[in-house]
């Protein structure tokens, strides 16, 4: 049981990687408006990546009771899960070449 929900989650990634890239591009421009706001903390940023993946995800034209069911919420977890990982690695990755 577990595998399979790995499994679809994984699919999905592999299937939908510009939708990971629109998540991190869409997530750093709201970081470019936000982040000069004193009551901003950095966990915000992954909560923001989160919020922008299901709304990307969820599908139109349906009734949203309908649309969340275990394979929508694999799916939301590891597109938001894929951004999120793909940028902190990749800014960590920067800031080593940076020093």
């Amino acid at each position: 049981m577990l595998l399979d929900l790995v499994q679809i989650g994984w699919k999905f990634i592999q299937e939908n990687g510009a939708i990971v890239i629109s998540v991190m591009a869409f997530t750093e421009w709201v970081k470019a408006f936000i982040k000069s706001q004193p009551w901003v903390k950095s966990w915000m940023f992954t909560a923001i990546a989160f919020v922008i993946a299901f709304l990307c995800i969820l599908p139109s034209g349906i009734e949203l009771v309908k649309a969340i069911d275990l394979p929508f919420i694999v799916k939301w977890v590891a597109l938001g899960g894929a951004a999120t990982g793909i940028f902190k690695i990749s800014s960590d990755i920067a800031s080593r070449v940076g020093r």
